[in-house]
């Protein structure tokens, strides 16, 4: 599916939007462990070197299992990248991010959810250059709680100048990244508006290239999950009691 995207993606672009930088996707998905938190910070540098415009987290993670110094490194890691990072929750309404992975809304340039979608869960705030991370008026109620699309837009939670109600999609996605002004001074460019066979103006985004974990990560990344190491733990006393009887 997601090489079909990228397809999708490539032919609908072969017009004045290929002169303008690109736009990484990386799906973030399950827990966030050593393998998925180095893989990020490997796109992050991947999508500098290749001088693309913006990176965009897919999130869809119920938490992360590595320590808060390791959570903090990914978070100034987010903070200080010289590409904008985007997070959109997606792409699905059953999608959420949940705990310390929900602490990247405080330092990305553009932040989105799906309509349906729901963050939340933080517990305590990581601090970042002695200041917390802001997560806005709804930093008290992500504490413990979670909260949706329109209640994380409200308390401005959310990093979104669109008006839109909800980021349906990675297009939908790209498009919010357009007009974006960075730290630097920078002002991200990732739509162009073109004529169509009608004669209608319409809106035409740069070349969107997708990338997941690598089959040899994604092996580490399931293996390494608490459902499966529990999995696991109870083969082997299954067959050390084999053992013992024989």
């Amino acid at each position: 599916l997601l090489g079909s995207s990228a397809v999708a993606a490539v032919s609908a672009d072969e017009s004045a939007a290929v002169d303008l930088a690109p736009v990484e996707v990386f799906e973030v998905s399950g827990l966030l462990d050593e393998v998925m938190v180095s893989a990020i910070e490997d796109a992050i540098a991947t999508s500098e070197a290749n001088g693309s415009q913006a990176l965009i987290l897919q999130l869809n993670t119920g938490g992360a299992v590595v320590s808060d110094e390791r959570m903090t490194q990914l978070l100034q890691r987010v903070a200080d990248a010289t590409v904008a990072i985007g997070l959109w929750v997606g792409p699905s309404r059953d999608a959420h991010t949940y705990g310390r992975p929900a602490q990247l809304f405080g330092v990305a340039d553009v932040t989105a959810m799906v309509a349906g979608t729901r963050i939340g869960h933080t517990g305590e705030l990581l601090k970042l250059d002695g200041a917390e991370v802001d997560l806005g008026a709804g930093a008290e109620q992500l504490r413990n709680g979670t909260m949706s699309f329109s209640e994380a837009r409200r308390l401005g939670v959310l990093r979104l100048d669109i008006t839109d109600e909800g980021v349906p999609t990675v297009r939908s996605m790209v498009l919010a990244l357009d007009g974006v002004e960075l730290d630097d001074g920078t002002v991200l460019d990732t739509v162009v508006q073109e004529l169509n066979d009608e004669g209608q103006s319409q809106n035409v985004s740069t070349l969107v290239r997708f990338s997941q974990l690598s089959l040899i990560d994604e092996l580490f990344h399931t293996v390494a999950s608490p459902p499966i190491a529990f999995l696991f733990f109870v083969i082997g006393c299954c067959l050390l009691i084999f053992e013992l009887f024989t």
